[in-house]
């Protein structure tokens, strides 16, 4: 019966496979900023993607998540699938980190409003600042 007791009180401490969580969510209607550097004046436009959504996976046991990202149909409809680290925060929003060789994004979802918060960091082909901050709405299952 000890060793019971201690195995309960070593995942409750530790944290274990049967807390852990995964998250799947599609997100629609996103749209936001983009900001450029263009020749040192800093110049904001709006970033709309139209008829397109963005699904997302996630494991909080192994910190692994899948993005599959489709471009607006302006620019090709392309799907591209990326993977990325996740981190569920102890309010409940889920973090997905995507690092590619020239961007890196930071996809935020909320699963009690059902929203999406998305922050690019990237440069133009001359190394000046580039980056955007996006949001849209998300049907989100947890469990």
């Amino acid at each position: 019966m000890r060793i019971v007791f201690a195995v309960l009180i070593s995942v409750m401490l530790l944290g274990g496979s049967a807390s852990a969580e995964k998250l799947v969510a599609v997100c629609t209607d996103i749209g936001g900023y983009r900001v450029d550097d263009t020749n040192g004046q800093l110049v904001g436009r709006l970033d709309k993607l139209t008829d397109v959504s963005w699904s997302y996976t996630g494991d909080d046991d192994t910190s692994e998540g899948l993005l599959i990202l489709q471009s607006s149909k302006s620019a090709g409809g392309r799907v591209v699938t990326e993977k990325a680290y996740v981190k569920r925060m102890l309010t409940g929003h889920w973090s997905f980190v995507s690092v590619l060789d020239d961007a890196t994004w930071v996809h935020t979802i909320y699963p009690r409003s059902g929203k999406l918060l998305v922050t690019q960091n990237t440069s133009t082909a001359m190394s000046e600042l580039s980056g955007k901050m996006l949001t849209g709405v998300c049907k989100v299952t947890v469990r």
